[in-house]
């Protein structure tokens, strides 16, 4: 049975808010169905989100549907990530934790088309 569906944007794609792969540390961690929001007729936690489990902080990777309960997600442990490209929420709740590296502001990147 696969877990991943496709589901609208929110604004948030997977690894929008990665700096570098160099360090990034990813592992597969139980979400929480509370944690989520009513997206239609789904209840979606968004890539970006905090995770939050005891003294283990992080970002939700990719959107998690937890319509049926707690589901398996791709959570971010340590790494560079760009800060203004997280939620407020995240970017609060990481703020002095272990193991992530903030950059202030992602840089201006021009597309030719």
């Amino acid at each position: 049975m696969s877990f991943i569906r496709n589901t609208e944007s929110r604004g948030f794609e997977a690894g929008y808010f990665v700096e570098s792969e160099v360090g990034l540390v990813r592992k597969t961690r139980q979400i929480k169905a509370e944690k989520g929001s009513a997206c239609g007729a789904e209840k979606i936690v968004p890539a970006g989100s905090l995770y939050e489990d005891g003294d283990e902080k992080g970002i939700v990777y990719e959107d998690v549907n937890v319509t049926g309960g707690d589901m398996p997600g791709s959570v971010v442990l340590a790494g560079r990530v760009y800060k203004d490209r997280l939620p407020e929420e995240t970017q609060t709740g990481l703020a002095g934790a272990a193991g992530f590296t903030l950059i202030e502001k992602a840089p201006a990147v021009e597309r030719p088309y």
